[in-house]
């Protein structure tokens, strides 16, 4: 449904027809106003085609690569675009899974599956889950319990992403209680914007604690769960690290061990890494560098070549290219298809400003070199967003002449250059795994000071305004410990030796004014809720308009108008709707546009409904 809001109450009683006025008001004050931008259609399974729904690309962002598809020519029922459900992707085999990975900015997502049996005609035959960022959205999903075979139908879910990927993971594992192979026929990914304010305050609580204490320990996040790998042995009194491998399910609160991490050298009772760092491509977990055991387990070694990947599905390690020479105390992320390794300290200790990156589709080419992070540090943290590498704070030298940086190095891929943000206010190191990404900011919680001076500062950086605020700070100090982003709560879990897992609940700020939803688009009678979705959303020079609307009436003719933010009409065009009630109209612009906000207006005897459109 799409809502103006408006600070004064009685605003809520002005006709529809003095709605286009109150819209270009709010636009122009900049109050939370709801606008939908299509982000991705995808023909799952196809190549690319045309449809009343609009435009679907060919089938990407899936794994396994090639994995596998299946088609028919058989008519589909309920719909005027057979093309789209007659081709689907699926897994592999039966009781398997696959995954969607769609690169996108942070923020919230409203996801729209086509679906349709096109093979089995009885229920219980095929039964799949799918997750979208690792919580459930349809949980032992059969078509057929929903419509006959071969007729289209679909679901739809608004999701968070603050990872900068959209992950869809599609399951018919017997353990889920799946039937079959999992499969889709086509996805249409759309970004719901809003204007809501940063939270500043959180909610702190405990989750289980972890099973074993942990102290420069590691972790990432997939498919809503939470991956934490080796640190230090606390069962010994030297600094050695420890192979144990845990992961964190929250929909149950619990722990589980994993296996054991390969790294050499090891032995029945020792063996891991410590001072790793570590990337996820929503599917597995890739780790390097970092300091093993030395070959008694009895100490460590202060740095290594080996890569591996942690495969999440087979809950087992693959071998990766080496890094060039030994190394630990860096960050690892994973951008655009790409591990990229930065920073940290050679096997002297002595600081190092390496960046060395490996093609995860060319794995034979080995690691390259890309431009060298400005400002060498170790114990760093980094995040991914928007396409961008960030890369936080960290330490000159270790131990006790140790000297914390404020640093904030941003690497931008297209140009392989670096450049700076504005510095954290207070500068720590010990932060390997205690970066995230929530929203349309990067956390930093916990740190070191200085040397063996933990914090429970939760400092938040905007990099669109290029500013810092600080957050309720965690309950107790801490460092060298993992921080996760999952199902929009906040975790912080072990580090200085801890098993504490802390659980953080933001808390959302009231609205600044007392909004009242004044609705543009809802006759008293309707049932269903008209829609319009304009993209591309920003529109750039030479980009071609298209509008699509929905939930209107069927075979109704309806008018799609452009406006200024002062409500003068630049042009319009009339459409008629399909027999879902749908319709999707080009606009090539009939004189030249200015860059700036434009409001566009569909409106019918059924209803009304419009949304913003930004012209750069």
């Amino acid at each position: 449904m799409i809502k103006i809001y408006f600070p004064v109450s009685k605003f809520a009683k002005l006709k529809h027809s003095r709605g286009l006025l109150l819209a270009a008001i709010c636009f122009l004050l900049q109050l939370p106003v709801r606008a939908d931008e299509l982000v991705y259609r995808i023909n799952a399974g196809g190549g690319s085609m045309s449809s009343s729904v609009g435009t679907f690309s060919a089938d990407k962002y899936f794994a396994p690569s090639p994995g596998s598809t299946t088609t028919t020519t058989t008519g589909i029922a309920g719909t005027t675009d057979d093309a789209i459900y007659q081709n689907q992707r699926r897994s592999a085999t039966n009781n398997s899974t696959f995954n969607y990975n769609f690169p996108v900015s942070s923020g919230q997502y409203r996801v729209k599956l086509f679906l349709a049996e096109i093979y089995w005609t009885k229920v219980g035959q095929r039964i799949f889950d799918v997750k979208a960022e690792g919580t459930k959205v349809l949980d032992n999903y059969d078509i057929l319990r929903k419509v006959a075979p071969n007729t289209a139908t679909s679901e739809t879910f608004t999701i968070n992403v603050t990872d900068g990927t959209l992950n869809l993971y599609f399951s018919s594992l017997a353990s889920d209680g799946g039937v079959n192979r999992p499969q889709v026929a086509g996805i249409e990914v759309v970004r719901v914007s809003s204007s809501t304010p940063d939270f500043t305050r959180i909610t702190w609580g405990t989750a289980a604690s972890q099973p074993y204490g942990t102290h420069e320990v590691h972790g990432e996040v997939v498919n809503g769960r939470l991956y934490i790998f080796g640190g230090y042995d606390v069962t010994k009194s030297t600094y050695t690290p420890t192979k144990k491998a845990y992961r964190y399910d929250p929909n149950n609160n619990t722990w589980q061990a994993i296996a054991d991490l390969p790294h050499t050298p090891k032995g029945s009772n020792f063996g891991g890494i410590t001072h790793v760092g570590t990337a996820t491509d929503g599917t597995n977990i890739y780790l390097a560098g970092g300091y093993p055991s030395n070959a008694t387990g009895t100490g460590q070694v202060f740095g290594t070549k080996q890569v591996w990947r942690y495969n999440v599905a087979s809950n087992n390690y693959t071998a990766l290219p080496n890094l060039p020479y030994d190394l630990a105390a860096g960050q690892l992320k994973y951008l655009n298809g790409k591990l990229h390794y930065m920073g940290g300290a050679n096997k002297s200790r002595a600081d190092v400003s390496v960046h060395y990156a490996l093609d995860l589709k060319n794995l034979s080419a080995g690691w390259k070199s890309l431009a060298s992070l400005p400002n060498k540090t170790n114990h760093g943290g980094s995040a991914v967003y928007n396409g961008k590498i960030y890369y936080i704070g960290g330490a000159h030298g270790q131990n006790d002449a140790a000297v914390m940086q404020k640093s904030v190095q941003i690497y931008n891929p297209a140009t392989n250059t670096w450049s700076k943000g504005a510095d954290m206010p207070v500068g720590r190191d010990h932060i390997s795994s205690s970066v995230v990404v929530m929203g349309n900011r990067i956390l930093v919680l916990g740190g070191q000071t200085a040397y063996n001076v933990s914090s429970a500062l939760v400092s938040a950086y905007n990099p669109a305004t290029n500013t810092w605020q600080e957050l309720t700070p965690l309950p107790a100090k801490r460092s060298t410990g993992v921080a996760a982003v999952i199902n929009g709560i906040i975790y912080y879990t072990g580090g200085i030796r801890s098993k504490v897992n802390y659980k953080g609940v933001p808390v959302q700020p009231a609205a600044s004014t007392s909004a009242v939803a004044v609705s543009e688009i809802e006759p008293e009678n309707s049932t269903e809720i008209q829609q319009i979705v304009a993209y591309p959303n920003p529109l750039k020079a030479g980009d071609k308009l298209s509008v699509e609307i929905q939930n209107f009436k069927k075979q109704e003719n309806v008018t799609v108008t452009l406006f200024d933010v002062l409500g003068r009409q630049m042009q319009s065009t009339q459409v008629v709707t399909s027999e879902e009630g749908k319709a999707t109209v080009e606009m090539p612009f009939q004189a030249p546009v200015n860059s700036g906000m434009y409001i566009i207006k569909a409106y019918s005897d059924s209803g009304k409904a419009l949304t913003r459109l930004i012209k750069e």
